[in-house]
């Protein structure tokens, strides 16, 4: 009966570790937004992030279920996780320019750097689509990274995935 006990203790014990281990961090990560949870004319609905050594690239898929014209999208990347903010920032404006600025907290400007990769945006602006792959290099991501994203509106208010001024859970580079 003892040796019953002891099997059993040894698993519940392992049952126990894995679901009380640190979160997980994997190579893909979704991360979804309430729609309608804005004042704003645009609304993000969710942002999916892969970090991908088998391609050496980093991509970022963020879906408005609508978008206002002239709106920016700006992306967040945090690529040293003891950090407290990001450390580059991406603006793009729908059918139009994109802009990549090396930041030292979520407020500032940043200053302009090179772009590297390419944004395309779908061609709506209902259920619009903008994606981002940039070369994991050139944006100097060596390992892990997290993620954040914001819509602004003008004055009638910003959409946050996965909340203001937040990152992701961390993506880890895999492959």
């Amino acid at each position: 009966m003892r040796g019953k006990f002891a099997v059993g203790l040894s698993a519940l014990s392992a049952v126990l570790f894995v679901l009380t281990a640190a979160p997980a961090s994997a190579e893909n990560l979704t991360v979804g937004d309430s729609t309608g949870d804005t004042q704003s004319r645009s609304d993000i609905e969710r942002m999916k992030v892969t970090n991908s050594r088998a391609d050496n690239q980093l991509h970022v898929r963020v879906v408005l279920s609508k978008i206002v014209i002239g709106a920016p999208l700006t992306v967040y990347l945090d690529r040293n996780l003891k950090n407290n903010g990001p450390e580059l920032r991406m603006v793009a404006y729908p059918d139009s320019e994109w802009m990549l600025f090396r930041v030292g907290n979520w407020e500032e400007r940043g200053k302009s750097i090179d772009t590297c990769g390419r944004v395309s945006y779908s061609d709506s602006t209902k259920n619009a689509v903008a994606t981002w792959t940039a070369k994991r290099g050139c944006l100097s991501i060596d390992g892990a990274v997290r993620v954040a994203a914001k819509v602004v509106d003008s004055d009638l208010g910003r959409d946050w995935v996965p909340a203001k001024q937040m990152f992701s859970d961390r993506i880890s580079a895999k492959g």
